[in-house]
């Protein structure tokens, strides 16, 4: 009996030893890299307009390292030399980074006419109704359907105000206030958001922001 306890005695000093041996050589773990902006080795899009932006427009930069603007009447005929029939224009602009390696990036508007839209909503059985939006609540240039919500698309294929430089569809969503939630930014990664008031606005805004882009 005595031979057999400390055989068992041996057996888990032994199983003890082995255990800490093998914790001493396994392989340490790689700590995950945290994204800065900042770090000059990230030459995507996003970070190096947001190094930019950090240079000239700092106050931009939520506590989130996004990019975060409201523009006004003077912002937008100061960049457009427009006059707009509206001093009361505002709208908040969000960008946010996509991994360069997101399937979103580059990711193309799925609707190129109305048709489109019909037919999508038709396959997906979607279980809401809706009907082409009144006359009063139309939009010259936008698609309009009347749902729970005003949903305005800016259709490239059937638009009278082509919009320069986007080839995608782009979808308004419009309740209390309207609000872009998937602008094209191909091939950039880079996501952004749009509010607004009023949907009378989507040319003017979507140029003001081509703009701020481009120049």
């Amino acid at each position: 009996m005595k031979y057999l306890l400390n055989s068992i005695i041996i057996f888990i000093i032994s199983m003890s030893l082995l255990a800490c041996n093998n914790k001493d050589k396994a392989v340490p773990q790689v700590q995950e890299e945290v994204y800065d902006f900042r770090n000059e080795k990230y030459q995507d899009f996003y970070s190096r307009f947001m190094r930019e932006v950090e240079k000239k427009d700092k106050g931009s930069i939520n506590p989130n390292d996004g990019f975060e603007k409201s523009f006004d009447y003077q912002k937008i005929k100061q960049v457009l030399d427009i006059e707009h029939p509206n001093q009361s224009i505002l709208f908040k602009l969000n960008i946010y980074r996509l991994d360069p390696n997101s399937r979103y990036v580059g990711m193309l508007g799925k609707y190129q006419n109305k048709e489109d839209i019909l037919a999508h909503l038709q396959q997906q059985q979607i279980n809401f109704k809706y009907q082409e939006c009144s006359l009063e609540k139309q939009v010259d240039g936008l698609y309009c359907l009347d749902t729970k919500q005003l949903i305005y698309y800016y259709l490239p294929n059937n638009s009278k105000n082509k919009i320069k430089n986007i080839n995608q569809s782009i979808y308004v969503y419009c309740n209390l206030n309207c609000r872009i939630l998937d602008y094209p930014t191909y091939p950039y990664n880079v996501k952004i958001s749009i509010h607004f008031s009023n949907p009378q606005d989507f040319f003017y805004i979507i140029n003001y922001v081509e703009k701020y882009f481009l120049k």
